[in-house]
C-alpha cells in the first residue's frame, strides 16, 4: 500500500472508468480501468449506481487499492463556463458564489436546478468584479460522492480536466501564449476550450457520429467558427487565438492521423497535437484510458497559476448514521404499535367497505336501467363526421419542421416559446441568446439550410422567404419563418 498521501484520481465516461495513482516513486504507480455496461453512465450522470458500485469495488480489489483521497476528473460534458459581471453595489454582503446562484433562473439560465460552483476574479474595481464562473450539476457531483463515500473514501476533490491538461502541455515544451485553444477528442464527441493566462473563458461540446472524415471536416468548421467569434465578439478584433492544442482521448484516432489531418489544415493557428507520453517511460506503457487520470496526478506535483475549488454542502457521516438510527426506531414502535391493533375492528372495517361495494353496485344497475338507449345517428351527422376525420387526417404537421429548427441550434442559442399558424402558413419562434450576434447566425442558418431556392428542388426545403424578426430586447427576438 501506498502513503496516506498518494494522489489517486479517476475518471467516467458512458463506457469505461480509469484511473491512476501515484506513488512517490514513479514506477509504483498503479493504474487501471475497465469497461461499462450500457446504461450504468449516461451523458456523465450516474443512471445505475448499485451496479457502477460493484464494478468500482471489483476494480479496486483486481489492483489492490484502497484510496482515501480520491480526485474526481470532471467530464467535459458535465462543465459549464461562464463570464459573469457583478456590479459590486449590488453583490452588497453577499459572496460571489451566493450571488451566482441566486441569478440562476434570472440572468444566468442552466439546464439544472442546483448547482456547484467555484470561480477565480479576472478583474476588479471600485464598480465592478468580473469573474469566471465553472458550473457543474450539484446532483451529478453528490451522486459520484455517493458511490466515493461507500468505497470508504476519506477526502473528495474534484478537478475540470482543461487546465491540467494545458499545464502538462506546458510542462512539456508547449507554447506559452497569453491565449490558446484545447480540444480534446473524445468517442463520439469533443470539447473545446479557450483558455486566457491560464483561466478558461469558454467551453463547448459536440457530438460526433461518423470516422475520421467527419471528425475532421466537423472540429476543423467549429475551431474557424470560435476563433473568428473570439476575435470579433469577444474581442472586438484586438486579440486573436495565438495556438491550438489537440488533446487525443479516442482509441480509434492516431497522433499521426490527427496531425496529418487537422493539424495540417489549421497550421494557421499553430495547431499540435500534445503528446503525453514524451519524456516519460511510464506513459509509454499506460493504458490509453488512463492518460487523463495520468496527466491530472501528474499536474498536482506542479504549483498551477489557477486552481478551481468546488465545494459540496455534504451531511457528515456522523450526523447521517444518526439519522439512520432515529428513523429505524420509529420504524420498530411503529410496526410494534401496529400488531396490538384490533382485529375485530379491522374486520368490521372491511365488513363496512363489502356494504358500501354492494350498495354502490346497486345504484349503478338502477342508473342503467332508468339510462335511455343511445340515440341512432342520421346520414347527414355520420358524413359531417367522416368529412371531419378527413379533414383532420389532412391536417400537415409542424413536428418535422421544428425538428429541423431544433437541429440547427447551437450551444448558445435557446427556443423559449413557439407557434403554429396553420391558416397563415406561419411558424413563430421566441429566441434567447448569449449575444445578438448568436441570434442572427442562426437565422441565417436556418434559412440557408431550409430556404427554397429558385432552380433548386430539394424536399428538405420548406421555408418560402426570409424570417423576419423582432427584437423583444437585445438578447430576445422573435423570429417568424413562412413554410411552403
Amino acid at each position: 500500500m501506498f502513503t496516506k498521501s498518494s494522489d489517486f484520481s479517476v475518471f467516467f465516461t458512458d463506457e469505461y472508468v480509469s484511473f491512476f495513482e501515484l506513488a512517490p516513486f514513479l514506477d509504483q504507480s498503479r493504474y487501471g480501468y475497465t469497461k461499462l455496461d450500457s446504461g450504468i453512465i449516461e451523458n456523465g450522470y450516474i443512471k445505475e449506481p448499485e451496479a457502477l458500485l460493484n464494478t468500482m469495488h471489483q476494480l479496486f480489489k483486481q489492483n489492490e487499492i484502497k484510496p482515501r483521497k480520491i480526485t474526481h476528473i470532471i467530464h467535459d460534458q458535465n462543465v459549464l463556463i461562464r463570464d459573469i459581471k457583478i456590479i459590486k453595489e449590488q453583490l452588497g454582503k453577499r459572496s460571489i458564489d451566493e450571488y451566482i446562484k441566486e441569478q440562476q433562473g434570472k440572468t444566468l439560465l442552466l439546464p439544472f436546478n442546483d448547482s456547484t460552483i467555484s470561480h477565480i476574479i479576472r478583474y476588479e474595481n471600485e464598480i465592478e468584479i468580473r469573474v469566471i464562473a465553472i458550473i457543474v450539476d450539484s446532483n451529478l457531483l453528490h451522486d459520484y460522492n455517493d458511490v466515493f463515500d461507500r468505497l470508504r473514501a476519506k477526502e473528495v476533490r474534484f478537478e475540470v480536466s482543461c487546465l491540467p491538461l494545458y499545464e502538462q502541455y506546458l510542462e512539456k515544451g508547449g507554447l506559452n501564449a497569453s491565449n490558446s485553444m484545447l480540444v480534446s477528442i473524445y468517442e463520439g464527441m469533443f470539447s473545446l476550450q479557450i483558455v486566457e493566462e491560464h483561466i478558461p473563458i469558454f467551453n463547448l461540446i459536440e457530438e460526433i457520429d461518423g470516422g475520421l472524415e467527419e471528425y475532421d471536416m466537423i472540429i476543423e468548421n467549429f475551431v474557424e467558427r470560435i476563433a473568428n467569434y473570439y476575435k470579433y465578439n469577444l474581442r472586438k478584433g484586438k486579440a486573436e487565438i495565438q495556438s491550438l492544442i489537440f488533446f487525443n482521448f479516442n482509441s480509434d484516432l492516431s497522433t499521426f492521423q490527427i496531425e496529418q489531418g487537422l493539424c495540417a489544415k489549421l497550421k494557421e493557428y499553430k495547431a499540435k497535437v500534445c503528446d503525453l507520453y514524451i519524456e516519460d517511460p511510464l506513459a509509454k506503457i499506460l493504458p490509453f484510458e488512463c492518460m487523463l487520470p495520468y496527466a491530472v496526478a501528474r499536474n498536482r506535483q506542479l504549483t498551477p497559476p489557477v486552481k478551481f475549488d468546488f465545494k459540496l454542502d455534504r451531511v457528515k457521516q456522523l450526523n447521517l448514521y444518526g439519522n439512520y438510527l432515529l428513523i429505524s426506531a420509529f420504524f420498530i414502535i411503529s410496526a410494534t404499535l401496529l400488531i396490538y391493533i384490533p382485529y375485530f375492528s379491522l374486520n368490521e372495517q372491511i365488513k363496512l367497505e363489502q356494504n358500501t361495494v354492494n350498495a354502490l353496485q346497486n345504484q349503478l344497475q338502477v342508473l342503467i336501467d332508468e339510462t335511455p338507449p343511445t340515440p341512432a345517428f342520421s346520414i347527414i351527422q355520420q358524413n359531417y363526421s367522416n368529412a371531419y376525420q378527413y379533414l383532420a387526417s389532412q391536417e400537415v404537421d409542424p413536428k418535422p419542421w421544428m425538428l429541423d429548427l431544433m437541429s440547427e441550434l447551437g450551444s448558445n442559442v435557446f427556443i423559449q416559446s413557439y407557434q403554429v399558424k396553420s391558416q397563415t402558413m406561419e411558424i413563430i419562434l421566441v429566441l434567447s441568446g448569449n449575444t445578438e450576434s448568436d441570434l442572427f447566425e442562426y437565422m441565417i442558418e436556418i434559412y440557408e439550410t431550409y430556404g427554397i431556392v429558385l432552380g433548386t428542388e430539394d424536399e428538405t426545403r420548406w421555408i418560402i422567404s426570409q424570417p423576419t424578426y423582432k427584437f423583444n430586447n437585445p438578447l430576445q427576438v422573435e423570429v417568424t419563418i413562412r413554410y411552403a
